[in-house]
């Protein structure tokens, strides 16, 4: 029989795990036992709330840590203990910040009592911008619950919902209508298509635009798919580190620079793919235009007049010769 404990207000900060990563655990400790204790203040669980259900669902008795006041803040010990244990999304940290921070008047919340964080203190505990913990708060003061929720799992980033936050209930209701099981459906759909394809960059946006003119999404909607695709890609490496992984795999990689790094080549190898990417991307722009071009005639400002004159000019013959050629090497 394990031990019943209340769970202190610091415990229930962070949001609970899904039932994917929650099963994971209750397997992971029948096969190896509770590795890290659950933290106890006063008889109330502060850290290790998903570790004491897990073992109730084992019929374990729980390894417990008594912690007292000369422990630290209970609310600082349990954002220094979880921030680097959970992969969250830079929304979720926000929820997590506006709860441990001051209303932005000074008006204390239902936890300032025990911790006083204001929001500058709790940004940088979270590791976010003061900006994002103020929109958190709008949407835990005037959004609706499922707002919150799409918030706090991740399908919405916080600054959108701060602006939906703003509209009548109802309204807010009515721009959720994806369930957050089918906005992942639809994220792991835009990924499946992106990999099959082999693309990125422009053509993986297409790819995305595709899928949400297939699927009727709302702007919001939208913003949420993009959402759930980051908070599951891994980060891009530095660029330091981009380039040691092109070394060694002899490809490009993309890094958080924003740019695609090679491994180390001759000047000729470089400068052959740098003007390489710049076809594709010119061309695969070219392939987005969806309209005829006697409309495009009309689309062109007055004052680029001289300038699309000496684009074509130059763009003209080298795309033309460049496709005979094409076409004569692969007939040869």
């Amino acid at each position: 029989m394990t031990t019943a404990f209340p769970l202190h207000p610091a415990a229930e900060l962070f949001p609970v795990m899904d039932e994917a990563a929650f099963a994971a655990l209750v397997a992971d400790i029948a096969a190896h036992g509770q590795r890290e204790p659950i933290l106890v203040l006063d008889g109330q669980v502060i850290d290790g709330r998903h570790r004491l259900r897990a073992c109730e669902q084992l019929g374990l008795e729980p390894l417990v840590r008594q912690v007292s006041a000369d422990d630290g803040d209970p609310f600082g010990l349990v954002v220094s203990l979880n921030l680097h244990r959970r992969h969250l999304s830079e929304g979720q940290r926000a929820i997590i910040a506006a709860r441990l921070a001051t209303l932005p008047h000074g008006r204390p919340d239902a936890n300032a009592q025990i911790c006083a964080f204001t929001q500058d203190e709790a940004a940088q505990h979270l590791k976010v911008s003061r900006r994002t913990v103020q929109h958190a708060r709008a949407v835990l003061d005037h959004g609706i619950d499922e707002l919150q929720a799409a918030v706090k799992g991740g399908e919405i980033s916080v600054s959108a919902a701060a602006e939906l936050s703003r509209l009548p209930a109802d309204t807010q209701r009515a721009a959720l209508t994806k369930t957050p099981e089918e906005i992942r459906a639809i994220a792991r759909e835009v990924k499946a298509r992106i990999k099959e394809a082999g693309v990125c960059g422009p053509s993986a946006v297409k790819i995305f635009d595709q899928v949400a003119a297939d699927q009727h999404l709302s702007g919001i909607e939208q913003c949420a798919v993009v959402e759930v695709i980051k908070a599951e890609e891994p980060p891009l490496p530095t660029p330091s580190e981009a380039k040691r992984i092109a070394q060694q795999n002899r490809t490009l990689v993309l890094g958080s620079d924003g740019r695609y790094h090679g491994p180390e080549v001759s000047p000729e190898s470089a400068l052959a793919t740098e003007r390489w990417l710049a076809l594709r991307e010119g061309l695969e722009s070219l392939c987005r235009i969806d309209t005829d071009p006697e409309s495009l005639i009309g689309c062109v400002p007055h004052y680029q007049h001289q300038n699309l004159s000496a684009w074509l000019a130059q763009a003209v013959p080298l795309i033309t010769r460049f496709d005979q050629i094409w076409k004569g090497a692969r007939h040869a």
